[in-house]
């Protein structure tokens, strides 16, 4: 994981070893899981993942501006 700001965007990035990219999915209302993204897209700015073709993975990151 790492953090960062430059005082005006804060940047969050996560990297996992499955190379799979992330889908938002749109659970039903009785559904137990499936909104981790839909939850995130609501709170930042930008997300999105890269796939790592040298390590294998992939970085998922987030992106928001400081009020």
């Amino acid at each position: 994981m790492d953090a960062r700001s430059d005082g005006r965007v804060c940047v969050v990035e996560v990297w996992d070893g499955d190379g799979r990219l992330p889908v938002v999915c749109r659970p039903g209302p009785d559904a137990v899981g499936g909104r981790g993204l839909v939850i995130v897209g609501e709170l930042v700015t930008r997300w999105g993942a890269v796939r790592d073709d040298r390590e294998g993975g992939k970085t998922v990151f987030a992106e928001w501006t400081v009020p």
